[in-house]
């Protein structure tokens, strides 16, 4: 597998099937393309926009220098964590205004429109949460004008503020002070957690909190003592199986990693399978599925779309592209991921 050498671990990624239809005629991004996250070996970041042929499209540089910098320390495996906002409006991402989460610096929170224009105004101070760790993902209203992130550390777990403002952000919860990242789905606030008795996906209060004292409640039927360890997921939207099916990267170092499927019926969620990385010991941290192609008779994916995941290989991140009905595989040069279709 070959490398570029600029190019390091932290390597995450959100498909744009879903941009919002009166943004999409404008917008820098294409319906249906893969953005991905990356960041190289300065702690500079980039979105890299690739077609679902694996055909580069565009490279979208943060700023790394000045008051708009946002970095990312590019060796902890679990912050990078990139979202959209429910209806695709929005791409939120989150890093550290100056070197990593140890230095003392604000934490940032990036929010990226259809256009491709990237804010990066919003922070919390190091002080008030997530201090001296690790700030790891956030998603954005339907509006952009408010976040939530996630991450751990003193004032960690879950926390909340209007777009752009510099201090004054809530912790909505503390019922864990360590999540990992965040989706809307069906206007509920939902995280992903290996902490306590919070081992897998989660309901964050109810609907959008913005206040103190919510409690995280880990989803019926999902696992509340440790063996997995949770990260990216995607629930349907509810125009799809009403809303029943939830897939999860579940990164353990063992068979028993990759991604998990689960479906709800009658008021708890059960795990159909897991569909493993192919990687001997290595689980997937990330996860995005196109549902077009859902086929709600079978409560499965079918065509093409599948589902995009991404896992660690030696140290470097790799992404698969599950596709039904093709058999082929294809290594993608520049930026060593695998890109399998799978019949």
């Amino acid at each position: 597998m070959q490398k570029n050498n600029c190019l390091i671990s932290c390597f995450l990624f959100f498909l744009l099937f879903l941009l919002a239809p009166t943004l999409r005629a404008q917008s820098a991004f294409t319906q249906g393309n893969l953005v991905v996250l990356n960041v190289n070996a300065n702690t500079s970041a980039s979105l890299i926009e690739y077609t679902n042929a694996g055909s580069l499209v565009q490279t979208i540089s943060i700023p790394s220098t000045g008051t708009s910098a946002l970095t990312i320390s590019g060796t902890a495996n679990s912050e990078g964590a990139l979202s959209r906002s429910e209806t695709g409006a929005y791409l939120g991402f989150v890093g550290y205004r100056t070197g990593t989460n140890a230095s003392g610096t604000d934490r940032v929170i990036a929010r990226v429109d259809a256009n491709g224009i990237v804010n990066t105004s919003s922070a919390i101070p190091n002080a008030e949460g997530f201090t001296a760790n690790n700030i790891r993902g956030c998603v954005f209203s339907n509006d952009g004008l408010r976040y939530w992130a996630s991450g751990t550390g003193t004032g960690g777990g879950v926390r909340t503020n209007t777009f752009s403002s510099t201090s004054g952000s809530v912790q909505v919860s503390t019922t864990i002070a360590n999540a990992r990242t965040l989706q809307i789905f069906n206007t509920q606030l939902l995280c992903a957690a290996a902490s306590g008795s919070i081992q897998g996906v989660a309901s964050v209060g109810t609907g959008l909190p913005i206040t103190t004292g919510n409690t995280i409640t880990i989803l019926p039927g999902l696992p509340t003592a440790s063996g997995p360890s949770s990260y990216g997921f995607s629930k349907s939207p509810g125009a799809v199986a009403n809303g029943s099916v939830l897939y999860v990267a579940d990164d353990r170092a063992s068979a028993l990693g990759g991604i998990q499927k689960w479906v709800y019926n009658t008021g708890i969620w059960t795990l159909a399978y897991t569909l493993g990385t192919g990687v001997a010991n290595i689980g997937s941290r990330s996860v995005t599925v196109d549902y077009t192609n859902f086929n709600s008779s079978t409560g499965n994916l079918i065509s093409r779309n599948n589902i995009f995941i991404e896992f660690f290989v030696l140290f470097k991140r790799t992404l698969k592209y599950y596709m039904r009905n093709k058999f082929a595989f294809w290594l993608r040069l520049f930026y060593g991921f695998l890109y399998v279709l799978l019949g």
